[in-house]
C-alpha cells in the first residue's frame, strides 16, 4: 500500500473552496482555543482549563438532538458560512475581553456559544460532500483531504498561538485568529450547490416533524448497521477531549516546557492526524474495518508509553501516534457511516453521531480533569489506555463485519462508475439512481427489447454480450460496461432496435421515471446523453434503406420515389416479444403492414391459410377498399418486427398513381 497525499481534484472548485474554508476556520479555532486555555490556566489553573473544555462541548451536546433536523432543513454551504461567521465574532469578543476585562467566566460563556455552533461543522461538511464529489473513492479522498487540512490547521494553530502568546499579548494573538476566521467565511461562500445535486432530507414542518426526524437519526445510530462505528468514533472524540486537558500538565508540570508546551503537544497530535489522513487516502474504498482496530491499538499503546516513559523523544513519538490513531478513527468513521446509510438520512444520522461525540468529549474533558486532580498524571494516562483497549475489543468483531455491509451498499453505485452516461454525476445523483436500479439475468438467445415496443427501462450491461438489430439488420454488439435503451426514454418513442443476448448476461435495469428525473436535470449528463444519442443515430441504418425495402414490395414498386419516401417517413415500427394478434378476422381495416423480420400467420375460421415472411406487405387489400373488414386473423410470431403503413396515406398514394 503506497501512501499518497489525499488532495482533492484541482478542477473541483467547489471542493477547493470548502477545503480552504475548513483549513482557515480550523487554524483560527485552534489558535484561539490554545491561547484561551493557556490564558485560563494562568488565571485559575487546571480547573479553568477543564471548565473551558467542558463548556466547549456540553451545551452543544445538550442541543445536539436538533442538529440533524437543521442540517437536513437548510443548505449545507450556508450553514457552514454562518458557523464560521459566529467563530469570527467569538474570537473578537475573546480578544476584547483579554485586553480590557479578563475573566474565566467570560471565556467559558463565549466558548460555550461558539462550541454550540461548531458542532455543525463536521456533520454538515460530511452531508455536503456527496453533492460536490462524483465517485465513492472521490468521497473517501475528499474526507481524507478535509481531515488532512483540519490537522494542518490543528498543527499550525496551536504552534502559532503558543509562539505569539510567548512573544506578544493574548489580544494580539487572537487578532490574527480573527482574520483567519473571516477568511474562512469568504472561502466557503464560494461553494454553490445546484438544486438537482442537493441532498434532499427533511421536508415537513413543525415540532412533531422535527422530533420525528431526530428519533429516526437516533434509531439509526443505535441500530446494528452503524452502532459499532459510532462507539469507536465516540471513543476517539473522548480521547481527543481528554488530550486537550492532559497536554497542559504534561507539558508544563512534567516536561517543563513552559506556556508554549501545550501548544507544541497539541500540534504534534495534529501532525499525527496528518499521518492518519494519508493512511485513509491510501486505503481508499478498500476494507476499513480492520483499521478501526489498528487505530484503537495505536492510541492505547501511545497513552501507555506517555505514562511509562515521559521523556522528550517518547512523548513526541507517542503524541504523533495518538493523533494518527484518533484521526483515522474519526475520518474513517464518517466514510463508513455514509457508506451504510441513505444520503437523504445523512443529516439526521451524522447529526446524531455528532451529538453523541459532543457528549463523549464533554465526558472525556470532565473525567480527565477529575482524574488528574485525584490521581497522578501517569496513572490517569494508563486508565485512558485501558479504557481504549476495552472499548475497542468490545466492538472489534462488529467493526470487521461492517466491510461486508459496505461492499453490498457500494456494489450498485460502483456499477455506474465505468458508464460514460453517468460519469459527470455527483454521489448524490449516483445514489438516487442506485437506489432504484435492479439486476436482471438474461439467458443466451433471449430478447431484451424489441424494435417498435414501448420503452420503459434503461439497461446497463454488467457482463455478457448482446447484438443490436434494426429492421432485422445487425448494427453493433454490446458488452460489459455498455448501455442501451436511452433513446426511447429520452424521446418518448418506440424502441428503435431489437437487442438480443448472444451469451448469458447480467444487466442493471433503471426504470424510466428514475432515469429521466435524474438525468435530464443535470447539464453535464444531458450533454453526454446528446452526444451518445447523436452517435447512435448516425450509426442507425439510413432512411434510404427503408425506402429501398418498401420499393421492393410488388404493390409499391410502381410508385414514384418521392411517394415511397413519404410512406417510409410515416411508417412506425412495431415489435413483438411473444406471439401477438396484429388484427382479427372481421376487424375494421385501418392500416397495412410491412414485415421487416420474423413471420406472420393468417387464419380464417380457425384454420391456417398462409404465412408470410420478411419483405411482404399484408392487410393492404382491405385497406384499399373503404369500409371493408379483415378477411383473416393475422398473428405475428415472437420476435417479429413490422412497419405499420398508415391506411389513408397508402390509399392516397395508390389512387394517385
Amino acid at each position: 500500500m503506497r501512501l499518497r497525499a489525499p488532495a482533492p481534484p484541482a478542477r473541483n472548485t467547489k471542493l477547493r473552496g470548502l477545503v480552504v474554508g475548513r483549513g482557515l476556520a480550523t487554524t483560527a479555532e485552534w489558535m484561539w482555543y490554545t491561547v484561551t486555555t493557556v490564558y485560563a490556566f494562568t488565571l485559575s489553573g487546571v480547573g479553568a482549563v477543564g471548565a473551558i473544555s467542558v463548556a466547549a462541548v456540553l451545551p452543544a451536546a445538550v442541543l445536539s438532538p436538533t442538529l440533524g433536523y437543521v442540517i437536513d432543513r437548510f443548505p449545507h454551504e450556508r450553514i457552514l458560512a454562518g458557523v464560521f461567521a459566529v467563530r469570527f465574532v467569538s474570537v473578537v469578543v475573546t480578544a476584547v475581553s483579554a485586553e480590557f476585562f479578563p475573566a474565566v467566566s467570560i471565556l467559558v460563556a463565549v466558548i460555550a456559544v461558539e462550541g454550540t455552533t461548531t458542532m455543525f461543522v463536521r456533520p454538515t461538511t460530511a452531508a455536503l460532500l456527496p453533492s460536490i464529489t462524483q465517485r465513492p473513492d472521490d468521497l473517501v479522498r475528499a474526507h481524507a483531504a478535509l481531515g488532512t487540512t483540519d490537522k494542518l490547521g490543528i498543527l499550525i494553530g496551536p504552534v502559532a498561538g503558543g509562539l505569539m502568546l510567548a512573544s506578544t499579548s493574548p489580544a494580539a494573538a487572537l487578532g490574527v485568529a480573527a482574520v483567519l476566521a473571516l477568511g474562512a467565511v469568504a472561502a466557503v461562500t464560494t461553494v454553490r450547490v445546484g438544486g438537482v445535486e442537493r441532498v434532499h432530507g427533511a421536508t415537513g414542518d413543525g415540532p412533531r416533524h422535527a422530533l420525528g426526524e431526530t428519533v429516526k437519526g437516533v434509531r439509526t445510530v443505535a441500530g446494528p448497521q452503524v452502532r459499532s462505528i459510532v462507539v469507536v468514533t465516540a471513543l476517539a472524540f473522548l480521547m481527543l477531549a481528554a488530550s486537550e486537558v492532559f497536554v497542559v500538565p504534561l507539558a508544563i508540570d512534567l516536561l517543563h516546557w513552559g506556556q508554549a508546551g501545550p501548544g507544541v503537544l497539541t500540534a504534534l497530535i495534529a501532525g499525527g492526524g496528518l499521518l492518519g489522513g494519508l493512511v485513509l487516502g491510501a486505503i481508499g474504498k478498500r476494507r476499513l474495518g480492520p483499521w478501526f482496530v489498528v487505530a484503537g491499538a495505536v492510541m492505547a499503546i501511545a497513552l501507555t508509553l506517555m505514562a511509562a516513559a515521559p521523556h522528550y523523544a517518547v512523548v513526541l513519538a507517542s503524541t504523533i501516534a495518538f493523533g494518527a490513531g484518533s484521526a483515522l478513527v474519526v475520518m474513517a468513521g464518517q466514510v463508513q457511516i455514509q457508506s451504510l446509510i441513505p444520503l437523504s438520512a445523512g443529516g439526521r444520522v451524522l447529526g446524531a453521531v455528532e451529538g453523541l461525540s459532543q457528549f463523549a468529549m464533554a465526558a472525556g474533558a470532565w473525567a480527565t480533569t477529575r482524574v488528574t486532580q485525584g490521581w497522578s498524571l501517569r496513572t490517569s494516562l494508563l486508565a485512558l489506555a485501558v479504557l481504549t483497549v476495552l472499548a475497542t475489543v468490545a466492538v472489534a468483531r462488529s467493526l470487521l463485519q461492517t466491510d461486508a455491509r459496505v461492499a453490498a451498499t457500494r456494489q450498485r453505485v460502483d456499477a455506474l462508475d465505468e458508464i460514460a452516461l453517468f460519469a459527470p454525476l455527483t454521489n448524490v445523483l449516483r445514489e438516487r439512481i442506485a437506489t432504484q436500479i435492479h439486476r436482471e439475468v438474461v439467458g443466451a438467445g433471449e430478447v431484451v427489447t424489441y424494435q417498435g415496443e414501448y420503452g420503459d427501462s434503461f439497461y446497463i450491461v454488467e457482463s455478457g454480450t448482446l447484438d443490436v438489430c434494426v429492421d432485422g439488420r445487425h448494427v453493433r454488439s454490446l458488452g460489459a460496461g455498455d448501455f442501451f435503451g436511452e433513446l426511447a426514454l429520452l424521446r418518448d418513442t418506440p424502441r428503435t432496435a431489437t437487442v438480443r443476448a448472444t451469451s448469458d448476461c447480467r444487466l442493471w435495469v433503471l426504470p424510466r421515471r428514475a432515469f429521466l428525473t435524474v438525468l435530464t436535470g443535470f447539464d453535464p449528463t444531458g450533454q453526454t446523453i446528446n452526444t451518445v444519442s447523436v452517435e447512435r443515430q448516425e450509426n442507425m441504418p439510413a432512411t434510404a434503406d427503408r425506402d429501398t425495402a418498401l420499393a421492393g414490395a410488388p404493390l409499391l414498386a410502381a410508385l414514384p420515389a418521392a411517394t415511397i419516401r413519404d410512406l417510409a417517413a410515416a411508417a412506425t415500427t412495431e415489435g413483438y416479444d411473444t406471439a401477438t394478434v396484429v388484427f382479427g378476422e372481421n376487424d375494421p381495416a385501418r392500416d397495412a403492414y410491412f414485415i421487416v423480420d420474423g413471420r406472420v400467420d393468417f387464419d380464417r375460421a380457425g384454420e391456417r391459410i398462409r404465412a408470410l415472411g420478411p419483405g411482404r406487405i399484408f392487410g393492404e387489400v382491405a385497406v384499399l377498399r373503404p369500409g371493408a373488414t379483415r378477411a383473416a386473423t393475422a398473428t405475428a410470431a415472437a420476435g417479429t418486427v413490422l412497419w405499420r403503413l398508415p391506411g389513408e396515406q397508402l390509399r392516397a398514394a395508390v389512387a394517385q398513381n
